[in-house]
């Protein structure tokens, strides 16, 4: 198992399909994201961009009605079997950035044996930034990492919007 490595997953999820979710993305209700629930106001009286968020499932059970669930569970199930392992789906959460977003360092999850998963549904200049290493966007890729990590997500540049999912699951081994 790869345990503390940064694990790059091809999906080959064609660009139509991408360009599907993005469309479902781009017409749903989203939410002022934050990385911390206590600094949510200050962020945003201070000007403090986070980017936006839609958190459908959470702790195993789903709180928002949408076809995004279809979407992000075969998501995670074809990154699962590419990748050759087995676990537990515990949130998906998707993200929506505009130029200037950046988020806090922060970390998914503080118990071990879960583990994070970024999925970027195109390639745009932003990217996350894991334990102070950058990853770009790149369609149809995800990264997987412990989700103990600190990481933070980065707006795009030039590009108009970047979206992606993020994966908690469990791990069984």
């Amino acid at each position: 198992m790869f345990k503390d490595k940064i694990i790059k997953v091809n999906t080959d999820i064609p660009t139509n399909i991408n360009r599907e979710v993005m469309g479902v993305l781009a017409n749903h209700q989203w939410y002022r994201a934050f990385d911390k629930a206590e600094d949510r106001l200050g962020n945003l009286e201070k000007g403090i961009s986070l980017g936006w968020s839609i958190n459908t499932i959470r702790n195993g059970v789903q709180e928002v009605d949408s076809i995004l669930n279809f979407y992000g569970n075969f998501i995670f199930q074809l990154i699962l079997g590419k990748a050759k392992i087995k676990g537990e789906l515990n949130r998906l959460f998707w993200n929506m950035y505009f130029p200037g977003d950046v988020t806090e360092t922060h970390y998914d999850h503080d118990q071990d044996g879960y583990y994070s998963i970024l999925y970027n549904p195109h390639t745009t200049d932003g990217g996350i930034e894991i334990e102070g290493k950058f990853y770009p966007d790149k369609e149809s890729e995800a990264k997987i990492f412990k989700s103990t990590k600190t990481h933070r997500g980065i707006g795009p540049t030039n590009d108009k919007v970047r979206f992606n999912l993020n994966i908690i699951f469990k791990i069984n081994e």
